[in-house]
């Protein structure tokens, strides 16, 4: 984590960011290391996030342009700002989502997301947990949903309240707060209140409308039933790969995880490995395995 907050803080609108907002940032960025020659953007390419060269070269098109990653100095985005781009070399990119960076730099979403009435869909669909569904199965999860509208000002879900639904954006944007700080921003295609759902908890944050916002609230019922059971997969004993522990007692050869900070613990992790959560209850194994899966990462809860 103090890598990246190293990384943000090199990036000029980011500089003299507040501490929580840069640890929010940092929950929600994404390192990627991409092969020589791979395309980064094709010229249709439609990205929604803003991208960072941190090692290695890339070639752009419209303005033609090769870039070299410098280890010292200012991060500039070359994404967006060019129709194509290709690695010349072995590279590491800094990935942003758009919405998130023009909300703390301008305090509002981009033009691009308030006018493209698909961005919500795709950008739900792109998550690595959703990709592993098939289609008829997030059809048939829309087919259940009831859908919202919900004014500016006004809290969607309240810190402390039992939970009943989660919710996906299709538009608007909304505040993260916990004890009254903020601690993120929410977007079109962000899902929210899942947590909750899962665990069984009082809801751990509250969400409030900083626009005015339309939503899709999904059932308990059918949020288990159609995407935990379909991506949810337990595992009787941990099998090659790391240990986590989500309860208090202790486990040999585990890490533990605090469930409640598993978000920012995770954002850390190593995606390439496997991950087995143990400890605690079931739901909150099932959580942090979530939790994981939404980040591209393998992970089985433990259910002996």
């Amino acid at each position: 984590m103090r890598m990246l907050n190293n990384y943000l803080r090199r990036i000029p609108e980011f500089s003299d960011l507040p501490l929580f907002e840069l640890r929010a940032l940092a929950a929600r960025a994404h390192f990627l290391t991409i092969p020589s020659g791979r395309w980064l953007i094709h010229e249709r390419s439609n990205l929604t996030a803003y991208l960072y060269l941190l090692r290695g070269r890339v070639q752009s098109w419209q303005p033609d342009q090769i870039f070299n990653a410098s280890p010292k100095g200012e991060l500039r985005h070359f994404y967006p700002g060019c129709t194509s781009a290709r690695t010349l070399s072995p590279t590491q990119i800094l990935r942003i989502d758009a919405h998130q960076r023009d909300f703390l730099v301008n305090g509002q979403s981009s033009q691009e997301v308030a006018q493209d009435h698909t961005l919500w869909l795709r950008r739900f669909l792109n998550n690595p947990a959703m990709r592993q569904l098939q289609q008829s199965q997030w059809q048939k999860l829309f087919a259940t949903v009831q859908t919202f509208k919900i004014l500016n000002g006004r809290s969607i879900i309240k810190q402390g309240e039992q939970s009943r639904n989660c919710f996906v954006i299709e538009t608007g944007s909304a505040a993260v707060t916990r004890q009254g700080t903020v601690i993120d921003h929410l977007g079109p295609g962000d899902l929210f209140g899942e947590d909750a759902l899962i665990s069984s908890a009082p809801r751990n944050a509250t969400i409030t409308a900083l626009t005015d916002m339309r939503v899709h609230a999904i059932t308990p019922h059918a949020f288990r039933t159609i995407v935990l059971s379909n991506l949810i997969v337990a595992a009787t004993r941990p099998g090659p790969g790391i240990l986590l522990n989500v309860g208090g007692e202790s486990l040999y050869d585990a890490v533990p995880v605090v469930i409640g900070h598993a978000r920012t613990y995770i954002a850390r992790l190593d995606p390439t490995k496997t991950y087995f959560v143990a400890g605690g209850n079931i739901a909150d194994r099932e959580l942090c395995a979530f939790l994981l899966i939404q980040r591209g990462i393998s992970a089985f809860p433990v259910v002996p």
